[in-house]
């Protein structure tokens, strides 16, 4: 009888047995966290990064088609309503801005952000007074920020004729370069990612 009611009980786990187990599951999430993390921080900016892409290729298709079927000498090189007020327009057509801004209210459409090495906070002005006559800048209904930054007349198919910055989530961070913000280049009859082919000094 007395084996029999041995039988019916199970030796339970000791308080320092769970702790160990614990212990242990711990350090696992602890070295498996940040590869998740990260992961899914880079699939977001795949996402971020083609949205953007596809809102500008469609707008880009319909300024080309605006101006006759290519930009080419669309712009007259000038820091002014010729140059980059035009080329603001043109996309603001598109991008369904609301809000624009100049030299003097450029932090109320574009964030403060840091480059991928973590350096910064950098000012929107993207190089300081030198570039006062030669940007504006946009918030778009869908809460992006853009940068404009209209260039030399683009005569050639190679000839870039702008600039255009996005910040994807506009003033949310992180406001770093390869996360949330990217730059696309403006050629006559299309537009491409920066660096496609060409180094970071070009």
């Amino acid at each position: 009888m007395r084996g029999g009611v041995k039988n019916k009980y199970r030796k339970a786990f000791t308080l320092a047995e769970v702790m160990v187990v614990i212990f242990i599951l711990g350090v696992i999430a602890c070295e498996t966290m940040p590869v998740i993390i990260k992961s899914y921080q880079e699939k977001v900016s795949s996402v971020r990064v083609k949205v953007a892409y596809s809102l500008l290729y469609q707008a880009t298709l319909g300024v080309i088609q605006d101006n006759g079927g290519t930009l080419s000498g669309a712009y007259d090189g000038t820091h002014d309503a010729g140059g980059k007020q035009k080329f603001l327009d043109d996309y603001g057509k598109y991008l369904q801005f609301v809000r624009t801004c100049e030299w003097s209210t450029r932090s109320q459409c574009y964030p403060n952000y840091y480059t991928l090495n973590g350096l910064g906070p950098s000012d929107p002005n993207g190089g300081g007074s030198y570039n006062e006559g030669r940007i504006l800048w946009a918030i778009g209904k869908n809460g992006m920020s853009f940068r404009f930054s209209s260039n030399a007349p683009c005569l050639e198919p190679t000839d870039r004729c702008g600039f255009i910055e996005v910040d994807t989530n506009g003033f949310k961070g992180p406001n770093k370069f390869g996360k949330d913000i990217f730059i696309f280049v403006v050629y006559p009859d299309s537009i491409k990612p920066h660096g496609w082919n060409l180094t970071l000094s070009q």
